[in-house]
C-alpha cells in the first residue's frame, strides 16, 4: 500500500512538471527576444555608422577631386584664385579624414582609414611644398589615394550587406524559434491539459457521480481507485466514509428490529393470556348453565 507522501507525488509532479515547462518555453521566447532585440539594435547602429563612413567617403573624394582640379587650372592658368580653391578643397580633405576615423566598425576599416591618411599626408605635403604642381607629379599620388579611397568604399558598402544580410538572417531565426516555441506551448498546454482531465477532473466527475447514487440510496456505489494519488486517497476515504455510514444504517436498523421483537414478544404473552382468559370464562358459563335449568 503506497504510502501518503508517495501518493502525492502523481498530481504534485505533474503539476510542477507543467508549469515549469510553461514558464521555461515563456522565458526562453523572452530571453530570445531580448537577444534579438539588442542584436538588432546593434545591426542597425553598425549599418548607420557604415552609411556615415560612405557619406564622409563621399565627401573626401570630392574634396580630392576639387582640390585636383583646382590645381590642374592652376597649373594651366596660373590664376591665384584657383590656388585658394585648391588650399581650401584640400582643407576640406583633411577634415573629412576625422569622419572616416570615427566611423570604423572593422579591422580592415581601420587599416584603410589609416593607409589613406598616411597617403593623404603624402600627398599634401608634395602638394604644399612643390613649386610647380605638375600633373605628372601629383597624378600618381592622387590616383594612389583614389583607389584606396575606393576600396574603402567596397569595404563599407560590403560591410552594410553583409549586416543588412546578417540581420534578415536573424529575422527568419526568430520566426522559426518563435513558431517553434509556440508549437511547443501549444503541445505542452494541449497534453497537459488531457493529462488533467486524465488525473483530475476525470476522476472527480466520477467521484461526483457516485455521490450522486449514494444520494440517490444506493449504498452498494462506490468510487474507483484509478491510481494511488491525492485523488486516490479521496476516493479510498470516500468508500471508507460510505461503508461507515452504511454500516450505521444496517446497525439501526438490527436495533429497531430487536426493539421492535422486544416490544412484540410482551404483547403475545398477554394477548394469549386474554384468550386463555376468554375460554376458562366460556367453559365455566357452560358448566353453570344446565344445573341452573334442573331447579
Amino acid at each position: 500500500m503506497p504510502t501518503g507522501k508517495q501518493r502525492q507525488v502523481g498530481i504534485k509532479k505533474l503539476s510542477i512538471t507543467w508549469i515549469s515547462i510553461i514558464l521555461f518555453v515563456v522565458l526562453l521566447q523572452g530571453a530570445g527576444l531580448l537577444v534579438t532585440t539588442r542584436s538588432l539594435d546593434a545591426m542597425s547602429q553598425r549599418i548607420f555608422i557604415d552609411a556615415s563612413g560612405l557619406q564622409a567617403n563621399h565627401a573626401f573624394e570630392i574634396a580630392l577631386l576639387s582640390q585636383r582640379r583646382a590645381d590642374l587650372l592652376l597649373y594651366l592658368t596660373g590664376a591665384e584664385e584657383y590656388r585658394q580653391q585648391g588650399d581650401t578643397a584640400l582643407r576640406e580633405a583633411g577634415s573629412r579624414i576625422a569622419g572616416l576615423r570615427s566611423n570604423v566598425t572593422s579591422r580592415d576599416e581601420q587599416v584603410l582609414v589609416d593607409t589613406i591618411e598616411q597617403e593623404f599626408r603624402t600627398f599634401t605635403g608634395i602638394t604644399q611644398t612643390a613649386v610647380n604642381n605638375a600633373p605628372e607629379l601629383l597624378s600618381p599620388l592622387v590616383d594612389r589615394l583614389l583607389e584606396t579611397v575606393h576600396q574603402h568604399r567596397d569595404l563599407n558598402a560590403q560591410q552594410m550587406q553583409d549586416t543588412v544580410r546578417a540581420s534578415m538572417n536573424l529575422h527568419r531565426l526568430m520566426d522559426a524559434l518563435a513558431l517553434a516555441l509556440f508549437i511547443s506551448a501549444v503541445l505542452v498546454v494541449g497534453v497537459g491539459g488531457l493529462m488533467l482531465w486524465r488525473k483530475i477532473f476525470h476522476p472527480i466527475l466520477l467521484l461526483s457521480q457516485t455521490a450522486q447514487a449514494v444520494q440517490a440510496g444506493n449504498n452498494q456505489a462506490r468510487a474507483q481507485i484509478l491510481r494511488h494519488d491525492e485523488l486516490g486517497a479521496l476516493n479510498t476515504t470516500f468508500n471508507e466514509m460510505v461503508d461507515a455510514i452504511s454500516q450505521r444504517a444496517q446497525e439501526r436498523r438490527d436495533f429497531v428490529a430487536a426493539v421492535a421483537h422486544d416490544v412484540k414478544s410482551p404483547l403475545i404473552v398477554v394477548s394469549r393470556g386474554v384468550e386463555l382468559s376468554w375460554k376458562a370464562h366460556d367453559s365455566h358459563s357452560a358448566e353453570k348453565s344446565p344445573v341452573h335449568h334442573r331447579d
